[in-house]
């Protein structure tokens, strides 16, 4: 007996996330944040591991995905919500008094990428977020303006002086905004070299870093 099969439209990637979370606890697909963490950072946006190490009332700003929410009602009888959010890192519950609401409630859902700014709060020892702002976070634009990364993998057999004598050498006449990563094998520890070894990113470049380094141990991202 033949089977038919249907065809279905793909997953979207926020499905495939939220697919992997529910059944696996964890992100398996590439999370939507990873490629521009950089970027992220170097604009002062956290991420939702570094908000939960600061103390009470600190202004913050971060950007996550929305995985639930909930309204509720005021005494005054105005409509609130609490959210909860994560990023690639963590997640973390979200208060949005109706002032804030009010000017979200059109648009905020589950699976909205959002940029938040506020300050840190805690509930029963647990570390929260007052929102005093929400706006939808662009994601495809940050990617188009993310810089790129290049991940250099070190082999047992090259050295780190080795490695930055020749970053060196070519970012002379090379300079860009792409951040050099390095991975250290035998310290087992990755840095994120300094602004005079970013290079201009082309295909050129990648070609002589493959060869000096090995193509399998360099990743652009």
């Amino acid at each position: 007996m033949s089977t038919a099969y249907v065809e279905m439209e793909d997953f979207s990637l926020m499905e495939k996330l939220q697919e992997e979370k529910n059944i696996l606890n964890m992100y398996v697909s590439s999370h939507p944040f990873e490629n521009i963490r950089t970027k992220l950072s170097l604009e002062k946006v956290q991420s939702i591991a570094q908000i939960k190490e600061l103390a009470k009332n600190s202004q913050i700003r971060t950007v996550g995905i929305v995985e639930s929410f909930r309204k509720t009602h005021t005494k005054r009888s105005e409509t609130m919500a609490f959210a909860t959010v994560s990023d690639e890192f963590s997640e973390i519950d979200i208060v949005v008094f109706p002032s804030v609401y009010r000017q979200i409630s059109h648009w905020f859902k589950e699976e909205s990428i959002v940029m938040i700014q506020g300050k840190t709060d805690s509930f029963r020892e647990k570390k929260q977020l007052i929102a005093n702002e929400i706006t939808p976070f662009d994601l495809e634009a940050w990617k188009q303006s993310a810089p790129k990364t290049i991940y250099i993998k070190l082999s047992k057999d090259r050295s780190r002086e080795e490695a930055l004598s020749f970053l060196r050498q070519i970012a002379r006449t090379n300079q860009g905004d792409g951040h050099i990563v390095i991975f250290d094998e035998r310290e087992n520890k990755a840095y994120m070299l300094e602004k005079q070894y970013k290079l201009n990113v082309n295909d050129e470049i990648m070609q002589q870093l493959h060869t000096f380094f090995g193509a399998g141990f360099v990743v652009l991202k």
